[in-house]
């Protein structure tokens, strides 16, 4: 895409380059065989501002309509795997009110596992049932161990330990794997291009953008339509008269705040052969 932007850019530029620079060298010769000195005058600036414009239009409109495309395909897959990233926020704090600050550090060691074990296994699909699986499992001691203790503190509490818990996952993950930078490999059945606005847009990207909005399609219907949707959502809005009902809003809670921690990491498994893995990754989602 860059050599084409950088194509284009020359054949438009250096023609009006080269008549600019001419057009500017018959002016400075005519006033220096009148003995002045090349100074432009208030008009002679208007003139160059209105050509700059028009030139700087045109440049613009010289974009072909796919580059457009293709880059707004660019942010939308982009933004799709934030929502990855986003959605086990959004479920823990929506459902349980709590603002997990260790959450980017959730979806850091999801993308850690994933390498661990397809480093291990050579299966990148193996890493993507294990990898929530463990760190859905590390989120639900969290819960039971830590952040339960802090509900009738009040959310400083929360914040200061989630907060705490964010380096330390960090430092751990320093320990174990050290500070350079791993990637994974595509997975096979996504490696490669398919043609698309007549040039060429890698297959898993376009796979990110369909296993995003088939998991905002699953949420959303977990949430909406199932059981278990309605028991957190009503444990949100009156927890003791769930309670009474005999359910166990612990388990309830518990399970969402697991859930979202498997969430985070599914979003790291997925960005791993998009994106590098490094020991500051969460702190940039």
């Amino acid at each position: 895409m860059k050599k084409i932007i950088d194509n284009i850019f020359e054949a438009w530029y250096e023609p009006n380059t080269q008549q600019l620079v001419g057009n500017r060298g018959a002016s400075l010769k005519k006033t220096e065989m009148q003995g002045g000195i090349a100074h432009p005058t208030k008009k002679a600036r208007g003139k160059k501002k209105r050509t700059s414009f028009r030139q700087e239009k045109v440049f613009r409109m010289s974009f072909p309509f796919e580059i457009y495309v293709i880059q707004a395909t660019h942010g939308v897959v982009y933004g799709m795997l934030l929502f990855l990233v986003a959605s086990g926020l959004t479920l823990v704090f929506g459902m349980m009110g709590v603002l997990n600050l260790a959450h980017a550090s959730f979806y850091m060691l999801g993308a850690y596992f994933a390498y661990s074990v397809t480093l291990y296994s050579g299966n990148f699909w193996l890493s993507l049932l294990i990898s929530p699986l463990i760190v859905g499992t590390i989120g639900i001691l969290v819960e039971r161990f830590l952040l339960r203790k802090t509900y009738k503190i009040g959310h400083t509490a929360e914040l200061l330990l989630t907060f705490g818990l964010f380096f330390v996952f960090g430092e751990l993950v320093r320990i174990v794997w050290g500070t350079i930078p791993f990637s994974i490999p595509v997975p096979t059945l996504f490696a490669g291009d398919v043609p698309f606005m007549g040039r060429t847009y890698p297959i898993y990207r376009f796979f990110i953008l369909g296993f995003s909005l088939l998991l905002l399609l699953g949420m959303a219907l977990m949430l909406m339509r199932t059981r278990i949707g309605i028991i957190i959502r009503s444990a949100v809005s009156d927890a003791e008269m769930v309670g009474a009902l005999g359910t166990n809003v612990p388990i309830v809670f518990l399970g969402v705040f697991g859930g979202g921690a498997a969430l985070a990491a599914i979003a790291g498994v997925i960005a791993a052969p998009f994106l590098s893995i490094y020991l500051g990754m969460g702190e940039m989602c």
